[in-house]
């Protein structure tokens, strides 16, 4: 594949997105062949657990992801210098999540102690990936990333059942993996650079790695920062990873059968093909916009009021459609997975509209924004829910609050200048 891409001769940026796509579409796919193959209500179960794994993931790793960004980006901070900082917070993860989730094993808790247990491989997973952004550029940043929907499928063909236990292995296999790319080409990178290193180690803090060679301590200045950007940043990324395991949750209450349960979980699968995509954009896009100190390009091209007015009528038009095959079908499953399509469309708009105003530093913003999306959309599917079937409301919650979103985010970021 790698091959294929260099001989058409995509570009490195497009090259990553497409390996982010074709992990999008293996979720996708998973998605689908649980539903075919063991059935809706199956996909209900598996769509609930994998919300928590992936919500949880978020929730822990307190935006670092995000501050090791900052800090090579914004701070001019070599990779290898981070290195010490990331296997300390690696083994404090395993030190407090692995003990934890044998306690909660003993309570009788086994999805929750699989969850606890999964964090420490799904914090090494995102912090590799940053890592990896910034070392060995976009296109490796794009495989790691789409690493796990990949095991994920190949998992879920073979084993029929325990996703909890399947979620556990693949979180595992992909926070090992990154992380050996990680420690390669640490190693790799300290060979080649040896001698500079060791001419400068009399005047530079250091800690002694691997085979006798050195990388540079992370100064206490720059880990506060670190942990200030990081902060910043992760509460937005807490609440937008929790907005799908909210949604489900409040289906699984709302007393619906386990099918409706299905049925909203895999039209939310639709969804995150497009939300995940965003979000796998945004790191490329605020690699591409971080550094500059006046408005870029990018910034002209997300802000267009054009295009902006483009998108509105076509996604008008299109929800005409949904909802007139909503009120001819209403039991078909069609129309309510193209309204959760356009929602993951007007999802992507908005994201990119983010990411602008992450560039810029907009941190208490995207915050703010994050919290009044997870609200909004479950009032509106918990209101909702007394009417119609959950997909529905699923679907009319999600384009009402990213619709919002969107224009919120356009209107901010067109009024925020460069810094």
């Amino acid at each position: 594949m790698v091959e294929l891409f260099q001989r058409l001769r995509i570009s490195v940026v497009l090259r990553s997105v497409c390996w982010q796509m074709l992990g999008s579409a293996a979720t996708l796919c998973t998605a689908f062949w649980i539903s075919w193959d063991h059935g809706l209500e199956a996909q209900g179960e598996f769509g609930l657990a994998k919300s928590w794994f992936d919500a949880t993931a978020a929730i822990a790793a307190l935006g670092l992801p995000h501050g090791l960004l900052h800090l090579m980006y914004r701070c001019g901070i070599s990779p290898n210098q981070l290195l010490p900082w990331m296997r300390g917070i690696l083994v404090v993860a395993a030190t407090l999540c692995w003990p934890a989730a044998g306690a909660t094993a003993a309570l009788g808790q086994q999805t929750a102690a699989l969850v606890l247990a999964s964090l420490p491989f799904a914090l090494a997973h995102l912090l590799a990936r940053s890592w990896l952004l910034r070392a060995l550029g976009e296109e490796v940043f794009g495989i790691v990333t789409a690493m796990p929907a990949f095991v994920l499928l190949a998992a879920v063909l073979i084993v029929t059942q325990h996703y909890p236990w399947l979620l556990l292995a693949t979180t595992a296999i992909a926070g090992t993996t990154s992380l050996s790319m990680v420690a390669y080409t640490a190693r790799r990178e300290q060979t080649t650079s040896n001698v500079t290193m060791r001419s400068n180690q009399l005047t530079v803090p250091h800690h002694k790695a691997e085979g006798g060679k050195f990388v540079e301590a992370l100064p206490h200045s720059l880990r506060r920062q670190l942990w200030t950007s990081s902060l910043q940043i992760w509460m937005q990324a807490a609440l937008g990873s929790a907005l799908p395991a909210g949604l489900l949750s409040v289906v699984a209450q709302s007393g619906q059968a386990q099918r409706a349960l299905g049925e909203a979980s895999l039209g939310l699968h639709v969804y995150q093909v497009f939300a995940v995509l965003a979000g796998y954009v945004a790191p490329l896009l605020f690699h591409r916009i971080a550094g500059h100190r006046t408005r870029s390009p990018l910034d002209a091209t997300a802000l267009s009021s054009r295009n902006r007015r483009v998108l509105w009528i076509v996604g008008g038009s299109l929800l005409l459609v949904m909802l007139g095959g909503i009120a001819l079908q209403p039991d078909a499953l069609w129309p309510a997975i193209g309204l959760m399509t356009l929602a993951g469309i007007v999802a992507v708009a908005a994201r990119l509209h983010s990411t602008v105003l992450l560039a810029r530093s907009q941190y208490r913003e995207l915050s703010l924004q994050a919290a009044a999306r997870l609200l909004l959309a479950s009032l509106v599917t918990l209101l909702t829910l007394q009417f119609v079937p959950a997909l529905i409301a699923i679907s009319a919650a999600l384009l009402l609050t990213e619709g919002l979103t969107w224009w919120h985010s356009a209107h901010r970021a067109a009024m925020t200048k460069a810094t």
